[in-house]
C-alpha cells in the first residue's frame, strides 16, 4: 500500500489589495506605512557586461540586464542615469546610461557606452595590456546610478536612485572579452 503524506498548504497568492502591497513596499525602504512582521529583500540588479575598443579612442560598450526578484512591486527606470569605470581606484571611463531598450515598466536590459577619460594622460599597465589583446586578468568596477520609481499594483511611489556597483574580472579588454567573474551589489538612495 502506498503511503499518503499532506502536502503543504498552498501560498496564497499576492494580495491585489494596494494597502496590503504598500505595507510590503514600504518595509523594502525601511519607511513604515504599514508594520508588517515580515521584510522582503531590497531588488537586486544582475548584469552582464561587453568590452570594446575603438581603434581611435577607448569606449567600453556594456549591455547591462537587470533582474527584479521582488514578485510584489516593479521597479519603473526613467530618465538617464550615469556609469563610471574604473580600474584599482584610478578612472578609465564614464557616461549616461540609455534609456531601457524593453520601456519603462519593470525593463530589463540597457546600453552602456563609457568614453575613456585619461589624466596625466596614462592609462593604467594592466588596462594597456588588455587593451592591447592580452589575455591576463584585469580588474574593474563599474558604479551605475538609475533613477528608479517602485510599483506595487496601481500604487506609484516616490522616485529613488538605485545604486549599484559591479566588480568585475575580464581575460582582456577586446571584441571579444571574457567575463571570468562579477559581483554586483545595488542600495537605494534618497
Amino acid at each position: 500500500m502506498a503511503e499518503r503524506r499532506a502536502l503543504p498548504p498552498p501560498v496564497p497568492p499576492a494580495s491585489p489589495d494596494p494597502a496590503a502591497s504598500s505595507g510590503a513596499v514600504s518595509t523594502a525602504f525601511g519607511s513604515p506605512l504599514d508594520p508588517v512582521a515580515a521584510r522582503p529583500h531590497q531588488p537586486r540588479d544582475t548584469y552582464v557586461v561587453h568590452v570594446q575598443k575603438d581603434q581611435h579612442h577607448v569606449a567600453y560598450d556594456f549591455f547591462l540586464t537587470a533582474i527584479n526578484p521582488n514578485k510584489v512591486t516593479a521597479l519603473w527606470y526613467g530618465g538617464r542615469g550615469t556609469a563610471r569605470l574604473a580600474h584599482k581606484g584610478n578612472a578609465l571611463a564614464k557616461g549616461g546610461v540609455g534609456e531601457p531598450e524593453d520601456g519603462g515598466e519593470d525593463a530589463m536590459g540597457f546600453n552602456v557606452l563609457l568614453h575613456g577619460t585619461q589624466r596625466d594622460g596614462r592609462t593604467p599597465r594592466a588596462v594597456e595590456k588588455a587593451l592591447r589583446g592580452s589575455k591576463g586578468a584585469v580588474t574593474l568596477d563599474l558604479a551605475v546610478e538609475f533613477a528608479v520609481q517602485v510599483h506595487a499594483g496601481a500604487l506609484g511611489f516616490e522616485r529613488r536612485t538605485l545604486a549599484v556597483s559591479c566588480h568585475i574580472t575580464a581575460a582582456g579588454l577586446r571584441k571579444d572579452v571574457h567575463i571570468s567573474s562579477q559581483t554586483c551589489k545595488s542600495r537605494f538612495g534618497n
